[in-house]
């Protein structure tokens, strides 16, 4: 195929998209709570958090996974990165319930006066994965295992 045949079809592929998203707009499809092909397409182009890179005593390297005393909060230090921000996903794979909260360091850049990535509280119960998104500053994530037997908490992490 040569240079101008690939040019115009990426030109109608791009039409066609205009066009899809001008239809959906015209059925009320532009409401933003529907929307969670948007989030999705972010979140598949958001990198993962390496986590070669995280510092933290309840860390297991090896599992990729956090074990967490009971009663006893886990404080993970996350360095800044040179550009953009990361993922990261969390799993209760052990355990009853783990408290987390993500804190950027202060100063970090605000997208907007109402942005609260800058700090961010999850509960992991039962095997949902939930994912936080790391601001290029980096900062801390502190996790506490809620489980009223004596046995750690364990997170996956990826």
């Amino acid at each position: 195929m040569s240079g101008p045949k690939i040019v115009l079809l990426v030109l109608i592929v791009l039409a066609l998209l205009f066009l899809g998203g001008v239809g959906l707009g015209s059925r009320g499809g532009s409401d933003p709570g529907s929307l969670g092909w948007v989030e999705g397409l972010g979140s598949a182009l958001t990198p993962r958090l390496d986590l070669t890179k995280v510092q933290g005593p309840c860390l297991d390297r090896q599992a990729n996974s956090f074990v967490i005393p009971p009663g006893s909060p886990c404080k993970i230090s996350i360095p800044s990165f040179t550009r953009g921000t990361r993922k990261m996903a969390l799993r209760l794979t052990g355990g009853v319930r783990v408290d987390g909260q993500y804190v950027a360091p202060p100063g970090h850049e605000k997208i907007d006066p109402k942005d609260e990535s800058g700090e961010q509280s999850v509960t992991l119960e039962g095997a949902k994965e939930v994912s936080l998104v790391i601001l290029k500053e980096g900062g801390s994530l502190s996790l506490v295992c809620q489980n009223q037997q004596k046995a750690p908490c364990h997170v996956a992490a990826k």
